[in-house]
């Protein structure tokens, strides 16, 4: 075993020890999601009464059961450590602050234990009609929270902590957050039933922001983003946020993959694309812990692959109860039937009159099928329930369904859970998504950028140059915007070979699987530096302050597409972390790595391509990165960039050749030199 190769095998044995040693680290992290909590302090009911039993009549949620079941997921929350808890609205019955205090007591006790909690407001959390002390057969108007005491009371939950920097740029209780490496999160405020479009804006910003950095983005808000049935932005409009189709498509187009939602009480997942198919984003409906099933998510989040797993839990007991999740299930459906019954009777009165003075004799039969299928929409996973029961339901609901329009295709993309674009099931891609276990594949690549050194940068700024290799063996990559790509060639012949870029990818077109090549950026900061002297790392800092694309990262977006090779293309590469080689096993080569390096006695760093090894033999090249090979008898010393635009050959030395450079770099012949300091093999010379 050769020397290189027998390092090459330490590495690998160090490397591994090394994983080792970093499992915690990159252990998956676990997010807690809930929605919908309507926790009711206990000093709002004084006494039971007329009053109370009015306001519960109506009522399909069991917020009678609110701070049991509160208090329950605390337990399990403390008990379980998660790494972040999200909530996605409607912390409080009806905004009252005694409830919003109550809740807020845990939230900090969880963080006192160290776990992470963001939150977004709800349309229960400022005040409703119902927000009332219960008093026998009075009530009385509770103290409501206001837009100043959520500032203050949710202070440090997301937001509003001593710097405003995750609400810059927002105008109401959105933000953005990254409480796990690797993971932002964005809460858009929509209490109102919609988002503030500068909001939208301003989300969208940040979003494209984390996809270039590198970071997997989640989304989170109280009303759905898009319907989950068909026909459900007519039927239940309210339940959707205001101008969800804008919204949607621009939370799509900057990167948003992942939406976690609630305001509906069902833990349904809806799945929607862009226009070319090319990409996806899901809406995460969460379950109302006090209506059946009584869901909450369980999410881990990988921080090597960035893919999100989501999975659906529930609370299925409560002190004093037995049974809890039966006697859950009789509440939700003795309340449904009820609903069932008054949607069917006025469906029949507005569509079909003349069916109006025999409905009691069908209204118990059609309310009960109504409201199995309701029962089943919110267990989720409509599409393999009971086959029978489904077709009962068909059965029954035959007549009603024949006179509301699009009844039918409304009922069947809520049993057999079907996208709502498609109710007929016709596009393999808008059809059924698993409601309760669903993994999201992170679908970037993140490549870090390579930058000169620390002097080097600060004689370069304000500019910033920076510059990467890239090979994926078997995934298409598209281009993302504001970078070089490109691939290289040899051309000419008879030792008068010369380095040139082969083929430049345009802005999001397909790079194929198995192509090897260069990216390259210039970043001008200027307008984000105090001043002239601004360290590098401050800049850095600056950019994400301001959601400025980091010159050190850049982001390609995975495709199904093919894409066009390169066979001019010179650049090899790897997939994992392997030894160079050539592509003629009959032929010597030299073996070179892209990087910033002085050359030729020069002070200057240049980006170039240059052997790792004196001899230029083979060398370890990492996974995921490119490398050029070049037959020895026509290979340069190196291969130097000039500017980023250019690339030149510094020729092996023949016997008793002069390299002669000016302080600057460049190089001059040595026999035409004007008076002045010249580096002369290396050695600084005055002439």
């Amino acid at each position: 075993m050769n020397k290189m190769r027998l390092l090459y095998h330490i590495r690998l044995s160090l490397t591994a020890l090394l994983a080792l040693a970093c499992t915690s680290l990159y252990a998956q992290k676990t997010i807690y999601v809930l929605s919908d909590l309507h926790v009711m302090a206990p000093e709002l009911l004084i006494n039971k009464g007329s009053a109370w039993d009015a306001y519960m009549e109506n009522e399909r949620k069991m917020v009678d059961k609110s701070k049991e079941v509160f208090d329950v997921l605390s337990e399990q929350i403390k008990a379980a450590r998660p790494d972040l808890v999200l909530i996605s609205g409607d912390m409080t019955k009806d905004g009252e602050i005694l409830s919003h205090q109550y809740v807020t007591a845990q939230l900090r006790e969880w963080q006192s234990e160290g776990i992470a909690t963001l939150v977004v407001p709800g349309d229960h959390d400022f005040g409703t009609s119902t927000s009332n002390y219960y008093d026998g057969a009075t009530t009385t108007q509770a103290e409501v929270l206001d837009s100043e005491g959520y500032k203050e009371m949710y202070a440090g939950i997301g937001y509003f902590d001593h710097d405003d920097a995750a609400q810059a740029g927002f105008t109401t209780f959105s933000y953005w957050q990254e409480p796990i490496e690797g993971l932002i999160v964005v809460g858009l405020d929509s209490h109102t039933g919609s988002v503030d479009p500068s909001d939208v804006e301003e989300a969208c910003r940040r979003i494209k922001w984390a996809r270039h950095d590198g970071y997997e983005v989640i989304v989170m808000m109280h009303h759905e983003l898009q319907p989950h049935f068909y026909q459900e932005e007519s039927l239940m409009g309210v339940t959707l946020v205001t101008n969800w189709e804008e919204v949607k498509e621009k939370l799509l187009a900057a990167g948003a993959h992942i939406v976690f939602t609630g305001h509906v009480h069902v833990a349904d997942i809806a799945r929607d694309y862009n226009a070319d198919m090319s990409a996806s984003i899901v809406d995460v409906n969460n379950g109302c812990p006090i209506s059946y099933p009584c869901d909450y998510r369980v999410v881990t989040f990988d921080p090597t692959t960035k893919d999100i797993h989501i999975g659906t839990e529930s609370v299925t007991a409560i002190e004093g109860i037995d049974n809890f999740s039966s006697y859950a299930k009789e509440r939700l459906t003795t309340s449904t039937k009820q609903m069932a019954s008054d949607l069917i009777t006025q469906a029949v009165i507005e569509y079909a009159p003349s069916y109006a003075p025999f409905l009691f004799l069908f209204l118990d039969r059609w309310s009960t099928a109504l409201t199995n299928a309701l029962i089943l929409h919110a267990e989720g996973n409509e599409g393999s329930a009971n086959a029978n029961l489904k077709n009962s339901i068909y059965s029954d609901l035959s007549l009603p369904l024949s006179v509301v329009p699009e009844g039918r295709d409304i009922l069947n993309s809520i049993l057999e859970d079907k996208a709502p674009y498609d109710p007929e099931g016709l596009d393999p891609h808008m059809n059924v998504t698993d409601d309760r276990d669903l993994t999201i594949a992170h679908d970037y690549v993140t490549v870090e950028m390579k930058v000169p050194g620390m002097a080097e940068l600060q004689r370069r700024l304000p500019e910033i140059p920076s510059a990467a290799t890239l090979y994926y063996g078997d995934t298409s990559l598209l281009t993302p915007d504001g970078v070089s790509v490109y691939t290289m060639a040899l051309n000419g012949s008879d030792g008068q070979e010369t380095l040139q870029k082969s083929k430049t990818y345009a802005a999001d077109e397909v790079i194929p699987s198995g192509t090897a090549v260069i990216v390259q950026h210039l970043l001008n900061v200027s307008d984000y530096m105090d001043d002239s002297s601004m360290e590098f790392d401050a800049i850095l800092s600056q950019l994400r302050t301001l959601a400025v694309p980091s010159p050190t990262k850049c982001t390609f977006r995975k495709t199904d597409a093919s894409g066009t090779p390169d066979a001019a293309n010179v650049l090899q590469g790897s997939d994992v972390a392997a030894l160079t080689t050539g592509p003629d096993a009959g032929v010597t080569y030299k073996y070179y790595k892209l990087c910033w390096q002085k050359n030729g006695g020069s002070d200057v760093e240049r980006l170039g391509f240059f052997v790792q090894e004196t001899d230029g033999s083979a060398f370890v090249s990492e996974a995921h990165e490119a490398y050029l090979s070049v037959p020895a008898d026509m290979a340069a010393e190196s291969y130097t960039f000039d500017d980023l635009t250019g690339i030149r050959a510094l020729a092996n030395k023949q016997e008793g050749q002069t390299d002669v450079y000016t302080l600057s770099g460049v190089k001059m012949q040595s026999d035409r030199l004007p008076k002045g300091v010249y580096i002369v093999n290396g050695k600084k010379i005055i002439r």
